[in-house]
């Protein structure tokens, strides 16, 4: 039987209605999955999303009318929570499914699914007060001023949770995810870099002989400190360069990687919308019925490097690609 968090964990450290329980300011988003495959099932044994939420404190904390939001520029009263405390040095696993279950004592369901151009965050019941949360770098129109100090979250890959790393503020992808349990530093991978989203190609497979133009949304993050530490003088982060590292087949990857524009130029579209256009030259040599790969890369003017695919997992997906038609 696959792990169930809830009733492994969190039932036994819930409390509800506890005497004395304070509200929700301790409590943090500790731990996030947005792409759970085989992974912690719920109580329907389903693999979802999930939000795990630890209570940092030393004393009960009462969530009862506390809220979750994955879009709270809209609504930050997305999802309310029922009377549930969280015991001191407690966890507790909500799962974001859309399934709306919240009755205390049984297993939790968010009414929305995760997905990585959104924001997360904790309120108070005051249904105004941000407790906790993060805010996503992909997100349109930015957050308010609220949310500002908020850690960062990223782009997730299958299986690879995000969160805080153990006793601290600082993030990581987890290559082990733990819900309704402390995360495991051993396997944290720390985020930096550019965010690379939306590669685009050819639907069709490329006749032999012919370029194969790519497409990507490429971000940099505002939230990346800045190269000199410091300073109001300091320039707005922006992509220095993207290029497209290609293969074909099992052979070793070219050597001169092929330039991304975002200048209206070069096959690009518009110029300065973020989409960066690059081409795999005709002459790449993959002949009918083989694979061609590529992979991304970004570098920020701060200089920060983020591949895509990032491939956080050794099973994760190391290329895009696709089979040359075989007519």
């Amino acid at each position: 039987m696959r792990f169930n968090p809830f009733f492994s964990i969190s039932l036994a450290a819930l409390l509800v209605g506890a005497p004395g329980a304070l509200r929700a300011d301790g409590v943090v988003i500790s731990e996030y999955l947005t792409d759970n495959v085989g992974g912690a099932v719920d109580d329907d044994d389903d693999s979802l999303d999930w939000i795990e939420l630890l209570n940092t404190s030393a004393v009960p904390l009462d969530l009862d009318g506390c809220y979750l939001s994955d879009e709270p520029g809209v609504n930050k009263r997305k999802w309310r929570f029922p009377a549930v405390t969280i015991p001191a040095g407690g966890y507790l696993t909500v799962w974001a499914s859309n399934k709306d279950r919240r009755v205390a004592g049984k297993p939790l369901h968010a009414n929305f699914q995760l997905n990585d151009d959104e924001d997360l965050v904790l309120t108070a019941p005051d249904g105004v007060t941000v407790v906790h949360g993060y805010i996503s770098p992909l997100t349109a129109p930015p957050p308010g001023a609220d949310m500002e100090s908020l850690p960062r979250r990223y782009p997730q890959e299958t299986n690879v949770s995000y969160g805080l790393k153990t006793g601290t503020q600082e993030t990581a992808y987890f290559k082990t995810p733990t819900p309704g349990r402390a995360n495991n530093s051993n396997t944290a991978i720390a985020p930096a870099g550019p965010v690379i989203t939306e590669e685009t190609h050819p639907a069709e497979p490329p006749p032999p002989g012919t370029e194969i133009r790519v497409t990507a949304l490429i971000r940099a993050d505002q939230g990346e400190p800045p190269a000199s530490g410091g300073g109001e003088e300091e320039e707005e982060n922006r992509i220095a360069e993207a290029t497209l590292t290609w293969r074909v087949m099992y052979q070793p990857e070219t050597t001169v990687p092929v330039p991304m524009h975002d200048d209206g130029l070069n096959g690009d579209a518009i110029a300065g919308d973020r989409i960066f256009t690059g081409a795999i030259p005709a002459t790449h040599g993959a002949t009918a019925g083989q694979m061609i790969r590529w992979s991304i890369t970004a570098k920020t003017t701060r200089g920060t490097t983020r591949r895509a695919p990032q491939r956080l997992l050794a099973a994760g997906p190391e290329y895009f690609g696709t089979v040359i038609a075989d007519p």
